[in-house]
């Protein structure tokens, strides 16, 4: 079996991006509500739907970051989205959806790297990964922690083994040709 998670390089500048979106806060969705039985988690964060905001350039040039990426994959549907949590914010236990589907999520880290838990009690410390987060309950919890942003691809027509694949099969790096 393979990992729930692997890494790979993708040269960013993270910084840059973070300005990026705090310049944009106002274009953020604060979701939050309480578990629900149809495995949707728990959640007090913020988000922002780039491929929905391409009018704006800021997240014009965050989506720009993000096609290198998606053309290495090979995607054709996909999206792409900021995920914010501040110093009281939580993701609480789920799948990510479609549940069971065993499609790619990749996560471009902008803070620090941080940790997400399964439910084995597993802890996977995440920069610039793609996750198998379909298929595993897993959680976040940012509460009494710094702030933690990242950009959030969802290859919807990319499975996370052959994505494994394609990543191996180049040394785990993908060219980043906007930096």
């Amino acid at each position: 079996m393979l990992n729930k998670l692997t890494h790979f390089n993708y040269v960013y500048d993270k910084q840059h991006l973070l300005e990026k979106v705090y310049n944009n806060m106002n274009l953020m969705d604060h979701i939050i509500f309480e578990p629900r039985e149809d495995n949707i988690g728990g959640q007090d964060n913020y988000r922002i739907r780039v491929h929905e905001h391409l009018e704006n350039l800021d997240m014009k040039e965050i989506y720009n970051n993000c096609t290198p990426i998606i053309d290495f994959f090979g995607s054709k549907k996909h999206h792409v989205k900021i995920q914010h949590y501040e110093s009281n914010s939580h993701l609480s236990w789920h799948y990510d959806h479609p549940m069971g589907s065993g499609i790619t999520k990749v996560n471009l880290l902008l803070t620090e790297p941080r940790a997400f838990e399964d439910r084995e009690g597993n802890t996977y410390e995440f920069d610039t990964c793609i996750v198998n987060s379909t298929m595993f309950e897993h959680q976040m919890n940012n509460r009494g922690k710094p702030k933690r942003t990242f950009i959030r691809i969802g290859l919807q027509d990319i499975n996370y083994y052959d994505a494994v694949l394609m990543l191996a099969d180049n040394g785990y790096e993908i060219q980043n040709t906007n930096s």
